[in-house]
């Protein structure tokens, strides 16, 4: 995903120090959130709390889930519950329903199916919900200090 100028988006700095990268391309003014509890917005509808109560407190443990990503995530857990629901109404109805004067079409709801899926896999790779995104992400070990500024002294 570029970024506004042009090109490959930066790295965080955290990994950008764990890559090797040289020390004066490695941003040691990036801002970081506070560590602190993220409540879900008002605004879920009851099945992507239900995503958000599942998933949030190992995020929020992992330090990957902060109160600035919360909309995010948020989005994240609305794709999830709308992909539940397009995936009952598939099975119910079919992937091919009668359409406009008794022609077969295909389901709307698998259009619903398929953007979900899409929105699913791009933010849920933000959080490192997806195997293969996992791996590009690094914790702190507990007790051991936080932030990359660690490894530039």
């Amino acid at each position: 995903m570029p970024n506004e100028k042009g090109g490959r988006p930066r790295k965080p700095r955290g990994l950008a120090v764990i890559d090797g990268d040289r020390t004066s391309r490695i941003n040691t003014r990036e801002p970081t959130p506070e560590q602190t509890d993220v409540a879900p917005p008002g605004y879920l509808s009851p099945g992507a709390r239900a995503v958000w109560e599942r998933l949030a407190p190992g995020l929020v443990a992992a330090r990957v889930l902060t109160p600035w990503d919360a909309d995010t995530f948020a989005s994240y857990c609305d794709a999830v519950a709308r992909h539940a629901r397009a995936a009952a109404q598939l099975d119910a109805m079919g992937e091919v329903i009668e359409g406009y004067r008794g022609s077969e079409v295909k389901n709307p709801w698998f259009q619903i199916w398929r953007d979900t899926t899409d929105v699913m896999t791009r933010l849920g790779g933000r959080f490192g919900l997806n195997p293969s995104d996992r791996g590009g992400l690094s914790i702190e070990e507990e007790g051991k200090p936080g932030g990359a500024e660690r490894f530039l002294s």
